[in-house]
């Protein structure tokens, strides 16, 4: 069976009893949906077993699996049957199936896909109607895309009364020891790059809780502004190991900023120098904030 077809199944309410192997997906969140649709459409309960001859055995003997779905969840599916299709309302649930027996099976494999963003996105507005699309990108991009992190989330937030979630989205994304608090000297360095002006805006407002060191911030972009340079303006002849950087980044370099302002760069690279030196010769006495003020504000200005 294809997963087409147990889904046009499931959604009309006629879930299939016959065997199912689901190859789960990454984030396990799939693989759990359709077990839990299958049980609701079928109405059984869900009942992990150690094997698919469990009711062969002592312990299937004195369990009743009359209105149960039977769930053996393993890494490697390699148990050998004589014949599957005697198997009704069990599930197996791996990572993969055993070469040896995967012939035998591959009429019940079910390979379960990667939940796409737009997926889970589309799926955070399900849960919270109420979120606007920048906090749900917001939330999206903070929990890493982990959908369980974000589900975990939202129950939080709708806990709130619609007019407050608003209030607990800003909690999580600036409250000291907020696991989803992503502040860094890299995003810093990037919104700067960008010319992010809300996300530097909302920094300074917010200073207090961002785990971020001026010092970081003042190396990383000044590095970061010398190999666009280079890699944009400079490239003939330059390998990626010229600059420092990753064949990778490096052609990520070359197309992302192939239009970025070469003097604007140049700019950069001989105000943070001047920082540098500052820095080091003892003559930048400010508070950390008040470095901070002065960075952002000559770069966003």
């Amino acid at each position: 069976m294809k997963l087409e077809e147990l889904k046009k199944c499931i959604e009309a309410g006629v879930a299939p009893h016959e065997l199912i192997i689901f190859i789960r997906d990454p984030e396990n969140f799939l693989t759990k949906q359709y077990i839990q649709a299958i049980c609701d459409v079928n109405n059984l309960i869900r009942s992990n077993i150690s094997s698919l001859t469990e009711e062969d055995t002592a312990i299937g003997f004195v369990m009743d699996y009359s209105d149960t779905l039977k769930v053996l969840d393993v890494e490697v599916f390699d148990e050998y049957l004589d014949d599957y299709s005697e198997l009704t309302d069990t599930i197996v649930v791996c990572d993969k199936v055993d070469k040896k027996i995967k012939s035998k099976v591959e009429d019940y494999i079910i390979e379960l896909p990667r939940l796409l963003e737009w997926q889970i996105k589309d799926y955070m507005k399900l849960l919270a109607p109420h979120m606007d699309k920048y906090d749900i990108d917001w939330l999206y991009t903070a929990a890493q895309g982990n959908i369980h992190r974000i589900i975990n989330e939202l129950d939080k937030i709708t806990s709130f009364p619609p007019v407050e979630q608003k209030l607990a989205i800003e909690a999580l994304k600036y409250e000291p020891g907020s696991d989803l608090f992503y502040t860094n000297t890299f995003k810093v360095t990037d919104a700067i790059l960008k010319g992010d002006k809300a996300a530097l805006l909302e920094l300074l407002l917010h200073r207090d809780s961002a785990d971020v060191e001026f010092m970081g911030i003042v190396n990383n972009l000044l590095t970061k502004a010398k190999q666009i340079l280079l890699a944009v303006y400079q490239r003939q002849g330059l390998t990626a190991a010229d600059i420092g950087c990753s064949d990778k980044q490096f052609n990520f370099f070359a197309r992302e900023y192939a239009h970025y302002p070469q003097g604007y760069l140049q700019y950069l690279i001989s105000f943070l120098s001047e920082i540098d030196l500052k820095l080091k010769s003892g003559l930048l006495d400010m508070s950390k904030d008040a470095k901070l003020d002065y960075l952002i504000t000559h770069l966003i200005a």
